[in-house]
């Protein structure tokens, strides 16, 4: 019997986020609030299974990204070096999806704020 229920919620929370899986794939426009104003970020992401890839476009180039779906929830990270603070680390963003908006939070060294994102048409 637990065997069963415990198969029935995996395929229950498959079901459910197979439409967040679908629908996150594509480019999304990043809107970044940081202690020096709004900066934007391209990334382009493909979901497969629980794991995300892509590449993120910025003032430096593209950069490749790694990062994990669970339900509405995505986890992103990629390594960037900022020439205004002197600091190269890994910017990690952890969000919920909506439909064609993300939102959430971002970390970079000792820096973090909130940002915005939403699907490119």
């Amino acid at each position: 019997m637990r065997k069963t229920v415990a198969t029935a919620v995996a395929v229950l929370l498959t079901v459910l986020a197979a439409p967040v899986l679908a629908g996150i794939n594509g480019t999304w426009n990043f809107v970044f609030d940081t202690e020096g104003g709004e900066r934007r970020a391209s990334i382009t992401l493909k979901a497969d299974g629980g794991k995300l890839t892509g590449k993120v476009a910025g003032d430096s180039g593209e950069t490749e990204i790694t990062g994990s779906v669970e339900g509405d929830k995505i986890h992103i990270e990629f390594p960037y070096y900022s020439e205004e603070a002197g600091v190269k680390a890994v910017v990690k963003i952890d969000g919920t999806v909506s439909g064609d908006k993300i939102s959430g939070e971002w970390e970079f060294d000792i820096y973090s704020g909130t940002f915005e994102a939403s699907k490119a048409e």
